[in-house]
């Protein structure tokens, strides 16, 4: 793999020219119009298989946040006389009749499709300096949980 993108690199730098700033415009000039659509159908698809994988990562990760945070609320909303089956998270299957990785799956897409507008960088990067913090909080949980396990006696030493 190394190998694969030191040639890349190197066939990059020998036909570069300076007014140019991507490979695809590269591609154009010296392959031609046909391999440069082929690259933008490829580099497409290829970016779409990659953003369902980061979708699918990022609620199977956020799941166990949420059902961590309902398990804590689960006996405030007990006492307050909302029934348990609502509020217990589903796992398997689809569902929408409770807390599932379904409404998870569009409540994501929800926050994450004004992303879709914008017109330039600078409101995305504004968000760049706090993506450390859900890392953070995410291991924060990850200590949580590992402390629930222990003190019920699901970890052996």
């Amino acid at each position: 793999m190394c190998a694969v993108y030191c040639k890349t690199c190197q066939l990059w730098t020998k036909h570069l020219r300076k007014d140019e700033d991507d490979i695809s415009q590269i591609v154009k000039r010296t392959l031609g119009r046909c391999w440069y659509l082929i690259l933008g159908v490829s580099s497409a698809l290829f970016l779409m298989l990659l953003c369902i994988i980061y979708f699918l990562l990022l609620n199977r990760a956020l799941f166990p946040v949420i059902r961590l945070l309902l398990g804590m609320e689960l006996l405030i909303v007990v006492s307050l006389g909302v029934s348990e089956d609502i509020i217990q998270s589903d796992t398997k299957g689809i569902s929408f009749n409770r807390i599932s990785i379904q409404y998870l799956g569009v409540l994501t897409g929800l926050c994450l499709l004004p992303l879709f507008n914008v017109s330039s960088k600078e409101k995305i990067l504004k968000f760049v300096r706090y993506g450390t913090i859900p890392l953070v909080l995410y291991f924060a949980m990850l200590l949580v949980m590992f402390g629930i396990s222990v003190s019920q006696g699901h970890v052996n030493p």
